[in-house]
């Protein structure tokens, strides 16, 4: 019997140690065998405990001398410093005897009843992209954005979302989205020579006639995105700067009307902030109980022990 293949996954990370803490302990709970994270604060005090608790987890730390030898400067975006760690963390995944690696956020999970590694291993394809479910938020308080169990599903029918409306669940979509967050999912990529550069949601330079893709059900990735008020603030309080100093980065339409919203509730004060995350973010029981009738949303329920720290 063959071994399953080893797989990695890359992130570039900020947030509190105790969330960090929750993502790694799932991830190599479920099966993944190194865990390679760039901090994107050089400061960040998560360091020194990732080092000396996790043996399995390689963290790199963004300085100044790692943007200069690989970039002339540290890019001003988020998503330009995601893009050259994702590449750089290949690299490190190829050293490491990886042959898949997954590309994912801090606020995400990647879910399979099976053994996702045998998905994976039984593929002939080169990219396989994830099944993206989004984490609906219920309260506006949460001990960690990775309590949610209930998820919206991709891609409804204009059928479903007219009868979604109609039985009071307007208030569910935002113009024509149905998520908040980003809509296409993530992608794991074998390690070959097809494939020189990645993106972050797909392979960006490749062997266009010779790399073979296919989506999958059997794998998904479970986003929280926004999960909880001080989860949001911190987000969208981020955000605005980079829009305001880079008017022209691509960004979906509805992305930036949220983040004029937010701005415009910001400058009225806290009690507006409040208002606009349970208007936008939250969804009763009610609502959810319709959203599941129409299979636009479904209960995932993930074993709370493999957030526990694993036996390694």
């Amino acid at each position: 019997m063959k071994n399953d293949p080893k797989v990695a996954i890359i992130s570039t990370v900020k947030g509190t140690l105790e969330e960090l803490i929750l993502f790694i302990n799932y991830h190599l709970n479920i099966g993944i065998d190194k865990i390679i994270l760039f901090f994107d604060d050089p400061n960040d005090n998560c360091i020194d405990h990732i080092h000396s608790t996790y043996k399995n987890v390689h963290a790199v730390t963004c300085t100044d001398e790692y943007w200069l030898k690989r970039s002339s400067h540290r890019p001003e975006l988020h998503t330009e410093r995601q893009v050259i760690n994702a590449n750089e963390g290949i690299t490190i995944a190829k050293e490491l005897g990886c042959k898949w690696i997954i590309h994912i956020d801090r606020d995400e999970l990647i879910y399979s009843s099976k053994n996702f590694k045998s998905v994976l291993d039984n593929s002939e394809s080169d990219v396989i992209r994830l099944s993206i479910r989004e984490a609906i938020p219920e309260i506006e308080n949460y001990k960690n954005i990775f309590e949610p169990r209930i998820f919206k599903v991709p891609n409804p029918s204009p059928r479903k979302v007219k009868v979604a409306k109609v039985f009071g669940c307007k208030s569910v979509f935002y113009g024509d989205n149905y998520f908040k967050g980003h809509t296409r999912s993530k992608v794991a990529i074998k390690i070959t020579s097809k494939i020189q550069k990645i993106a972050i949601h797909q392979p960006l330079e490749y062997d266009k006639k010779n790399t073979r893709f296919i989506d999958t059900k059997e794998i998904k990735l479970l986003h929280f995105d926004s999960i909880g008020f001080h989860d949001w603030y911190q987000k969208f309080s981020n955000k605005p700067e980079n829009f305001s100093k880079k008017p022209n980065v691509k960004r979906g339409a509805h992305r930036k009307l949220l983040i004029q919203e937010f701005m415009d509730a910001q400058s009225k004060g806290i009690q507006h902030l409040h208002s606009l995350y349970k208007e936008s973010y939250m969804i009763s029981q009610n609502k959810i109980f319709i959203l599941s009738l129409l299979k636009m949303a479904e209960k995932i329920s993930i074993n709370q022990k493999l957030f526990e720290t694993p036996f390694i």
